[in-house]
């Protein structure tokens, strides 16, 4: 018996019952996550799926399903209005990722973007305030603008580091929304480096097999 196993929006597999039951104890996948058996469609978590295997090989009654939660009928649900493809979407050689697994890349440009905005933050702080070594003649409410969505995009980083996809959308916002100040103000350089952020920034979340980023944001 082979299935696919489905964690955090992405399938894996397939896998027989042997390497299932050593990734459940590896903590690569959780028994709550959810199994689908090959040339089936049906849902289960991977706990039932292996009291069910246990239960056919020992030719014992199956087992009674424990209780599922309003949150699994709605995974359930989700997973078998959208069936796996065999066309290609399921990676057959892709490998389960530790939990919490996040690529080397992507943690240093989040340290980065953090550094960088903090950075930016006490600059037009000191601008706005007349420092004649960073207020280079461009209007006050600017460098206050640029101060409050500098905090905006710090509280993003953030939450991408606890995996929260509205921080790459939080980014994007901000980003669109500095990008005609920076072009009015005549800060041109700043206006560059914000596309080629958001770009960069996603590239770095589609790298990686097992702990690629952007599957695991919630």
């Amino acid at each position: 018996m082979e299935v696919y196993i489905s964690k955090n929006g992405q399938n894996y597999g397939p896998y027989d019952m042997v390497q299932v039951s050593e990734y459940v104890s590896s903590g690569s996948f959780l028994a709550t996550d959810f199994a689908c058996s090959v040339g089936s469609s049906e849902w289960h978590t991977i706990e039932q799926v292996l009291q069910m295997h246990a239960a056919t090989t020992s030719h014992s009654s199956p087992p009674v399903p424990s209780p599922v939660s309003e949150e699994d009928v709605r995974t359930q649900s989700r997973l078998q209005k959208t069936p796996l493809d065999p066309m290609g979407k399921i990676n057959s050689d892709a490998h389960p990722f530790q939990a919490g697994g996040r690529h080397g890349c992507l943690t240093a440009y989040l340290i980065f973007g953090l550094v960088a905005n903090s950075l930016g933050v006490i600059g037009n702080l000191m601008a706005s305030f007349g420092n004649p070594w960073v207020n280079l003649g461009f209007p006050l409410w600017v460098f206050l603008v640029l101060m409050i969505f500098g905090i905006f995009n710090i509280t993003c980083l953030v939450a991408l580091f606890k995996w929260k996809k509205w921080g790459f959308w939080g980014f994007v916002a901000s980003a669109c929304v500095v990008l005609p100040i920076n072009l009015i103000s005549g800060i041109g350089l700043h206006s560059v480096v914000g596309v080629i952020g958001i770009a960069f920034l996603y590239g770095v979340l589609q790298i990686g097999k097992g702990n690629k980023g952007w599957p695991q944001l919630k």
